[in-house]
């Protein structure tokens, strides 16, 4: 078995695996806004059956289909926990929509679903963009998306922080202090 750099179980395919308080990660190279649509649809889609969402809450459109090439297309997506096996998948999936630019909306948002997706990408899915123009949703967008690659991409994941120090000295006596610290 792999490990990621923070020593958790990597799958083959590069995914960080999933254990029972935390999502796994997904992959960037299938998970990005590459080909973004110059127009979308200013409908909004629900992630599910639509009479699961809340009464408050209206959705144009139902999709089974999570392909983010076609959910992007849309306004915003709404989401609930209905839609989904359980809550950890529900941030796995919400966290790779985002990072392929999908804005999403999370109707019934938990704590346990806060601490799975990071106070960042939480605190923008719990806004609802309906009223949203076109600069104002894309935006939008972006900060989701850079939330979501920022903390739940397996590279962001399994990459650990690194420094390089270029230390010149003359003091050779002083080196092994220097040293001690650098790693501090």
């Amino acid at each position: 078995m792999a490990f990621d750099g923070a020593g958790r179980a990597a799958a083959p395919d590069g995914r960080t695996a999933a254990t029972p308080r935390e999502p796994a990660g997904f992959d960037i190279r299938e998970r990005n806004p590459i080909h973004w649509p110059r127009a979308f649809d200013p409908r909004a889609a629900a992630l599910g059956r639509a009479d699961l969402l809340a009464p408050n809450l209206r959705a144009d459109v139902a999709v089974r289909v999570r392909d983010p090439l076609r959910l992007r297309r849309f306004h915003h997506v709404l989401d609930a926990q209905a839609f989904h096996a359980n809550a950890i998948r529900r941030a796995e999936e919400l966290a790779s929509l985002a990072a392929a630019g999908v804005v999403a909306h999370v109707a019934d948002g938990d704590e346990r679903l806060r601490r799975m997706l990071g106070h960042e990408l939480y605190r923008a899915m719990a806004v609802d963009p309906t009223g949203f123009d076109a600069s104002r949703r894309e935006l939008h967008g972006i900060a989701m998306r850079r939330a979501a690659l920022r903390e739940h991409s397996s590279w962001a994941r399994a990459a650990p922080p690194t420094v390089s120090v270029l230390l010149a000295t003359r003091r050779g006596a002083l080196l092994a202090t220097a040293i001690s610290a650098i790693a501090r």
